[in-house]
């Protein structure tokens, strides 16, 4: 059973909700009072919550709808990250005269230092690709929008850069099994809590 729906959470939602990058450090201090940290992840694991985008009982249904719809943590899905959903000019590789294919990514950087993130959930009518700097026809390769690959017709030429413009979803899930809704004043559904939602590896 497919466990990701390629579905988007409502983005009217999501503008209006919190949250962002999470890493898990180990931090154990010493005698001396020094620290020694160790980074357990790789990649960081985004999370949010929408429980204050959730503004009337219009946004509440279209959340029970949402939330049913995907059993609860069952199911992952798309997720608008409207702080961090594009990206321009980011350097995908360079040709060999014989790979094909290449992932997208979105690479953050500064004088310290610099994390490449893989992209997989690339939002369909945003890609634009370039071999080296020329623009190159949308007839000329393929995107998978569940994966963020790029495939070529024709393997890029040997010492060209690829490089790409676009926007991309989180793929994440639910972290609740349990929607608890109240009536406030008979007119207006609340959530009593939050509507947790965390990035899942895909």
């Amino acid at each position: 059973m497919m466990s990701f729906h390629e579905v988007q959470f409502p983005v009217t939602i999501s503008y209006g909700s919190v949250g962002g990058p999470s890493w898990s450090t180990m931090v154990k201090e010493l005698a001396s009072g020094h620290e020694k940290r160790n980074a357990n992840w790789e990649n960081a694991r985004h999370k949010y919550d929408a429980i204050h985008a959730v503004k009337s009982n219009t946004d509440m249904a279209e959340i029970v709808d949402f939330f049913n719809c995907r059993r609860g943590r069952a199911y992952g899905f798309r997720y608008k990250d409207w702080a961090d959903y594009s990206a321009t000019g980011q350097t995908l590789g360079t040709g060999d005269d014989l790979e094909t294919d290449f992932q997208l990514v979105k690479i953050y950087t500064d004088s310290g230092g610099n994390w490449s993130r893989t992209i997989t959930k690339p939002v369909a009518g945003t890609l634009t690709v370039y071999d080296d700097e020329s623009e190159v026809d949308s007839e000329d390769y393929n995107i998978d929008l569940t994966t963020g690959i790029i495939t070529f017709d024709t393997a890029p030429v040997t010492g060209h850069v690829i490089t790409a413009d676009f926007q991309f979803d989180v793929p994440c899930r639910f972290e609740i099994d349990d929607l608890r809704v109240s009536l406030d004043f008979t007119t207006f559904r609340s959530v009593v809590g939050s509507i947790p939602i965390w990035e899942i590896r895909v």
